[in-house]
């Protein structure tokens, strides 16, 4: 049982003594203080649940903040790194809040700042370097039938998916520091996925996806390359809820206002929206290019079903272009993602659509002139 003043020192020493390491490894040293925390929270756990009511009834002492404040500062001059203080910080709300300013140890966070700087620095560049090489060494999963992605996809969603858990995991308590490096570890994986978009788009290019003058055909890679788009595009989505914009934003707001002015500039919201335009844009550019490469065979068949005999039956005229259609939209449908698949089908009725409105005004005028010529 933890006496107040004496006695919670007595305890602690007691405690401390037994759980020391004595080896100099940082290690070692960790998991002794950490061991030393796990037995304050339970201690203090206890204390709340029975002794509390137990002093006040008996001698009409809140026992909890005394004993919390002795511990502090006992605690406080041993702990030189460890999260896991951040369980034992969290009593603090049994003692007045005027009092709880001028705790040392539950700013605990103060001491990892510039370790989460620097992480923020080493992952910005180790991300880069990774997503490059991803783009390297990427290859089709060759064991999976039907795959419409790559490997690089997976890899770059992984990553993103690593570095947003260990972020989350830490729950920087602090709302301007919460807020400034979530907005850093955004952009910075905002960012690399648009690169990735990039990267990716420049090995289609490369292969003579644009050349006018080559023979098109609605190959693996152009459908790959542009579901792996859109397969990290997607990863980007839960980013606000994952990493809480809302609340980190509401927490802004209760910050003294000199301090969050700076910080406001930046909406976390526009930071994955952006990217989000910036990725859609570069698949529209590939499908609407597909489109266009398609427009010659659909004009050809929409003249042709146009301007077919009067007695050869529509649902026989229109048999090329539904043909040409169904063939290539099988094709496309087995090969992209649903979302990019309505995507193309909307970019094709478009083109199926002008051409259709082109006959039709060269009818009209086709119209007008015979109609002069018999005048």
């Amino acid at each position: 049982m933890l006496m107040p003043s004496k006695g919670t020192s007595e305890w602690y020493e007691r405690i401390s003594k037994r759980v020391k390491s004595k080896s100099k490894n940082e290690g070692d040293i960790m998991r002794s203080l950490i061991e030393l925390t796990t037995l304050l929270n339970a201690d203090i756990h206890q204390a709340v649940h029975f002794y509390q009511k137990l002093y006040e009834n008996i001698v009409g002492v809140e026992y909890v903040p005394l004993a919390y404040l002795h511990l502090e500062k006992l605690l406080a001059g041993d702990v030189i790194t460890a999260l896991k203080d951040e369980e034992f910080c969290k009593f603090k709300r049994f003692i007045p809040e005027m009092e709880q300013e001028s705790l040392g140890i539950t700013r605990y966070y103060e001491w990892f700042r510039f370790a989460v700087q620097k992480w923020l620095l080493t992952a910005q560049v180790k991300a880069t370097a990774r997503v490059t090489k991803a783009v390297e060494v990427d290859m089709v999963y060759s064991n999976i039938s039907n795959a419409k992605y790559s490997s690089s996809a997976v890899d770059v969603c992984s990553l993103f998916h690593h570095m947003v858990d260990f972020w989350t995991n830490l729950e920087w308590p602090e709302a301007c520091d919460a807020y400034s490096f979530t907005a850093n570890l955004t952009q910075n994986i905002c960012d690399n996925a648009v690169m990735y978009s990039e990267l990716i788009h420049d090995k289609l290019y490369a292969t003579g996806f644009y050349d006018e003058d080559r023979q098109f055909d609605l190959s693996d890679q152009l459908c790959i390359t542009i579901n792996n788009i859109e397969h990290v595009r997607v990863t980007l989505k839960p980013l606000a809820e994952t990493m809480r914009f809302s609340i980190l934003e509401e927490d802004l707001e209760r910050v003294d206002p000199h301090k969050r002015a700076s910080l406001e500039k930046v909406n976390l919201f526009s930071l994955t929206n952006k990217a989000d335009i910036i990725m859609t844009n570069k698949i529209k550019k590939v499908l609407d290019h597909v489109a266009d490469r398609m427009r010659p065979d659909i004009k050809k068949d929409v003249f042709h079903m146009n301007w077919a005999p009067d007695v050869v039956p529509a649902d026989e005229a229109i048999v090329d272009l539904m043909e040409y259609l169904d063939k290539n939209l099988v094709t496309l449908n087995q090969n992209l993602v649903s979302a990019n698949f309505n995507r193309i089908l909307d970019s094709i009725w478009v083109e199926v659509l002008k051409e259709f409105q082109d006959v039709m005004i060269t009818e009209d005028m086709v119209s007008e002139r015979l109609s002069y010529s018999n005048e």
